[in-house]
């Protein structure tokens, strides 16, 4: 099957997660089977909800594609002393992935073979068999891909920036008028990272990232929360149908 089906940015949302893949599973009537093994996440699995570790491990169990995101890459350096790590990562959620273990030797032995399990995540995935009409390619990455040529081996620059660009400016949930993703020839690149009022869609890109953690962590950190998150969205490549299902956890 050339079809393949994103999301990303789930960030400890286990039951939303597994809401939205029931909800588009019932509308294409695929089994676990047919569905799961052309499902790729976009990297964010953990931290700000309280399911990250549940999400890790349905991935592993069910060989779910998954990327690189900048929270799975600031816990591994987190758990090997970087400076990237620390006070900045537990701020920034990851105090919600550690409370989910305990303290005995068999939770650290499994909270560790995860995090080796991320450290083996690829930075970008693209899918050549999966074409849109168009002939564009499509391309998986946490973030933006922008000038990062995939077809050379990536430095530790491009690793930061495939997770770490940020095309938009803060504006609300939404990209300002002149903030334009613009187009690689030949490749159609999925993303997420950046969250948005509603998917971005054009004939080169999709930015999926719904902010599911938006409303609770505004209101744990006592700021004002952007309207209109609160998302899952899954894209269905290259047919363009989008799935969103809203936060139940």
């Amino acid at each position: 099957m050339s079809t393949r089906f994103i999301t990303t940015d789930i960030h400890g949302h286990y039951e939303t997660f597994m809401a939205l893949c029931q909800k588009v599973m019932k509308d294409t009537g695929l089994s676990e089977e047919e569905f799961y093994p052309f499902l790729t996440v976009a990297g964010d699995l953990i931290d700000r909800g309280g399911g990250g570790r549940k999400v890790v491990d349905f991935c592993r169990e069910h060989q779910i594609h998954v990327v690189m995101g900048n929270h799975e890459k600031m816990l591994i350096d987190f758990s090997s002393g970087h400076n990237r790590g620390g006070p900045d990562y537990m701020k920034n959620g990851g105090r919600y992935y550690f409370a989910e273990f305990g303290s005995s030797d068999d939770e650290m032995q499994a909270m560790d073979d995860q995090i080796q399990w991320m450290k083996r995540l690829p930075y970008i995935i693209p899918y050549p068999e999966a074409r849109n009409a168009e002939g564009r390619i499509l391309v998986v990455t946490h973030s933006w891909l922008g000038d990062v040529d995939f077809m050379t081996p990536l430095t530790d620059q491009a690793k930061e920036k495939l997770i770490w660009n940020r095309p938009y400016s803060r504006n609300g949930g939404k990209p300002f008028e002149d903030e334009k993703v613009t187009d690689i020839p030949g490749l159609f690149n999925v993303f997420g990272h950046s969250y948005l009022q509603e998917p971005e869609i054009s004939d080169w890109h999709a930015n999926l990232d719904g902010g599911v953690f938006v409303t609770k962590w505004a209101e744990e950190n006592k700021v004002e929360a952007l309207p209109g998150m609160d998302k899952l969205n899954m894209l269905q490549f290259p047919e363009m149908k989008i799935w969103t299902q809203e936060s139940i956890d």
